[in-house]
């Protein structure tokens, strides 16, 4: 998704086209893309019904975090790129399946 700028019509069109992709990097969109909808849908509730506001800043650390926590308990399986994908998360490698084959 690094090639998608922030319209929310280029980031719908990148979904819909790598919708069906089992790649880690496309359900980590997929995931953060969810996260991020959530809470600034969330963040819009709190500031209308109960005065609450955060900052952007807040709200995409609980983004990050709530995809990263969802990683934990995947189990992935080994392939060029991944471990760097995963160092980039934090996530252990104790997730990372190696195919003895």
């Amino acid at each position: 998704m690094e090639s998608v700028n922030g319209s929310w019509d280029d980031i719908m069109a990148w979904m819909t086209q790598h919708s069906n992709m089992q790649e880690p990097e496309n359900i980590i969109s997929r995931l953060v893309l969810s996260a991020a909808s959530y809470f600034v849908w969330q963040e819009r509730n709190n500031r209308l019904f109960s005065n609450n506001h955060r900052t952007p800043m807040v709200i995409a650390r609980e983004v990050v975090r709530t995809v990263r926590l969802r990683m934990l308990s995947f189990q992935f399986k080994w392939r060029p790129g991944l471990r760097r994908l995963l160092e980039k998360w934090q996530i252990p490698r104790g997730n990372l399946e190696i195919d003895p084959g």
